[in-house]
């Protein structure tokens, strides 16, 4: 049974999937600017990432993930949808606690 699940295990190990990797710009042959130089306020086509490390900025619109590429960064269209009706809903006089069907379910 465990000699089973780890030979399985074994022929899995040297799969590489190509998915995740096609829709990353390469920027190839560009080098990003030393950290002391890059601005963060204007970022051009490089964008701060984890650990400090400087990326090549992804398109608008792309996914990654459940997450989309913005103008200022990633974010989540489910939360970008909600936030876009809580501004429309205080831009036309509702109290914030009433301000969408979610926000008055919340107080009630």
């Amino acid at each position: 049974m465990i000699g089973r699940g780890l030979q399985s295990g074994l022929q899995s190990v040297g799969r590489v999937s190509s998915r995740a990797i096609s829709g990353i710009p390469t920027n190839a042959g560009r080098t990003p600017p030393p950290l002391e130089q890059f601005d963060p306020l204007n970022p051009g086509e490089w964008q701060l990432g984890a650990a400090g490390k400087l990326l090549p900025r992804l398109p608008e619109g792309t996914r990654v993930g459940k997450l989309v590429m913005g103008k200022y960064g990633l974010y989540d269209p489910k939360l970008r949808k909600r936030v876009a009706a809580y501004s429309a809903g205080l831009d036309a006089g509702k109290k914030s606690e009433a301000a969408t069907p979610f926000d008055a379910a919340m107080t009630n």
